[in-house]
């Protein structure tokens, strides 16, 4: 599943969107309590 991405993308920017996508989600998760609404 990962492979085209990589391909599109490239292993590097793929990696840093990766990891910033995941740490706005934490973020968001721990300092609004989770809740969207």
């Amino acid at each position: 599943m990962k492979a085209p991405f990589v391909k599109v993308y490239g292993e590097e920017y793929l990696r840093r969107s990766w990891d910033g996508w995941a740490e706005s989600i934490m973020r968001f998760y721990y300092e609004e309590g989770g809740d969207m609404g």
